[in-house]
């Protein structure tokens, strides 16, 4: 994002066009290379390793978090085959895959209430 901030007014001050195609080159390589491919291959690795240790003690909490890891891996193939950032949804199966993918948020929420949970039981012993 910080890149993009820096890299994006001159072009858009500029208004020529080459700046408006360096702009949308640029526009595309962040959105769809970085932020749609390159991220959600780092996180769909880190939900299945995480999961994968988890899943014995949390079975509910790992599976969720392996259908994730899933989702994010198989989003970072669809934006790196199609060109297409997560945002844009052509298709139903797009829509399955980036649904999946979602998956983290109620992950993420559920994993922070088990750590609650447990810091309030360990405080009461």
């Amino acid at each position: 994002g910080a890149t993009f901030a820096t890299v994006a007014p001159p072009l858009i001050d500029d208004g020529s066009d080459a700046a408006r195609v360096t702009f949308g080159a640029f526009a595309t390589f962040v959105t769809v290379t970085i932020w749609s491919t390159l991220e959600s291959i780092f996180l769909g690795v880190w939900l299945l390793g995480i999961n994968r240790l988890v899943r014995p003690e949390r079975t509910g909490l790992g599976t969720l978090g392996l259908v994730a890891g899933i989702g994010a891996l198989l989003s970072a193939v669809r934006s790196g085959l199609t060109g297409q950032s997560v945002a844009d949804l052509p298709g139903p199966i797009d829509m399955v895959v980036v649904g999946l993918l979602g998956l983290y948020v109620p992950w993420f929420a559920w994993l922070g209430f088990q750590l609650l949970r447990e810091s309030r039981n360990a405080g009461a012993n």
